[in-house]
């Protein structure tokens, strides 16, 4: 190859650029061009053309402030209707700007109460209901004929769930245009809101009232028996959780027994702290009971032999309970874990060859079981 042939396939070889010519780089410039614009100028135009900025600083450029505000005005109008709402916050509150270092006057006064009645809507929009409410609060303090604003402040303390004060509001705006259904509306959905209120918090301080008294009585009792504090405090968040004082100074707890090899559950609402679990299971598991369903195999007797486990803390293998012992002495343990007050231990036939593979796997039965209970609870 010659040297000419070797310098034209190097010229080839090379990544081509793209040139713009001068009819194109004129027709970009004059699309661009505040005169032949086709559309509303967007941020990135006004950053990017000094005409439209210049044209943009002449709007505002006038000697009469008041004029100023009305051209913002009428810019975050625009934006308004167009769903720019962050937009038109952004030019009434410059418009407000103005008029805070002005002399009020009646016709200020009146144009402020319709800048501030503005922001509170687009702010409305945006979900900024808090905000929305004190701008319409303050365009009423200037203008309380303000039925827009009057009926958005309204709608503002019903959703900020303040019905007193929305009540109030609209009792007085309905005091000034007695025949508008709505604020009739309103002050209806006011009063229903409040009923609501005042019942949840009734309730409320009946649970709590509830609370204090079972903490009172429990904890005493708790304490002595070392339950761990993790324990206790799900006890006393819950007045209705299950676990009671009986016999004057004996504890029952609400207990699931789990047979992960089947899916399948036994609740016990009321296990007495003092009873063992070789007592329990013999009492549910006795051989002259009729058998389940899913015992197919008759492999849940207590004649026959039955294990049973509980979860330990995260990560750790299900941790055996000797059947001897009392429920108390296993929940006091330092290995028991619970995150609710509804304890779970899992049982097993002795006979069984999955028991390793249940407690190396038993995220994988506790979804078996979850899976069976909620089919049986919507098949109910």
């Amino acid at each position: 190859m010659t040297f000419e042939e070797e310098l034209d396939a190097w010229i080839a070889s090379r990544p081509k650029r793209e040139v713009e010519t001068d009819i194109e780089k004129l027709t970009r410039e004059i699309a661009s061009h505040p005169m032949f614009i086709d559309h509303d100028p967007t941020a990135e135009d006004f950053e990017n053309s000094p005409a439209l900025q210049a044209i943009q600083a002449l709007k505002f450029d006038s000697d009469d402030p008041f004029e100023n505000m009305t051209a913002l005005k009428e810019d975050g109008n625009k934006w308004f209707q167009k769903k720019l709402y962050k937009k038109a916050i952004t030019d009434y509150t410059q418009a407000l700007e103005i008029c805070s270092n002005i002399q009020n006057s009646e016709e200020l006064k009146k144009l402020k109460g319709v800048l501030l009645a503005n922001r509170a809507a687009a702010n409305y929009r945006l979900g900024n209901k808090r905000k929305a409410a004190t701008d319409s609060n303050r365009a009423l303090s200037i203008d309380p004929t303000h039925r827009k604003a009057a009926l958005r402040l309204t709608q503002c303390l019903l959703d900020l769930n303040s019905p007193k004060e929305a009540l109030a509001v609209c009792k007085a705006a309905s005091e000034t245009w007695l025949d508008d259904d709505s604020f009739q509306d309103l002050c209806k959905k006011s009063q229903l809101l409040l009923k609501t209120t005042e019942r949840d918090r009734r309730k409320e301080e009946r649970q709590e009232n509830a609370l204090r008294k079972r903490r009172k009585t429990l904890s005493p009792l708790l304490i002595a028996r070392g339950i761990p504090e993790s324990i206790q405090e799900l006890i006393y968040q819950d007045a209705e959780c299950g676990v009671s004082l009986v016999n004057e100074d004996e504890l029952v707890w609400p207990v699931n027994l789990f047979y992960p090899l089947t899916s399948q559950c036994d609740f016990i609402q009321q296990w007495n702290e003092t009873v063992t679990f070789s007592e329990q299971l013999e009492i549910i598991w006795s051989d002259s009971h009729e058998r389940p369903f899913w015992d197919t195999q008759g492999e849940y007797l207590f004649s026959k032999g039955l294990r049973v486990f509980f979860e330990s803390f995260k990560g750790e293998r299900l941790k055996e309970v000797a059947l001897n012992s009392s429920l108390l002495s296993v929940i006091k343990s330092s290995a028991f874990h619970t995150t609710t007050v509804q304890l779970d231990f899992y049982v097993i036939p002795s006979s069984s060859s999955m028991i390793d593979d249940v407690l190396d796997n038993v995220t994988k039965y506790q979804q078996r079981i979850s899976r069976n209970l909620t089919e049986r609870y919507h098949s109910a």
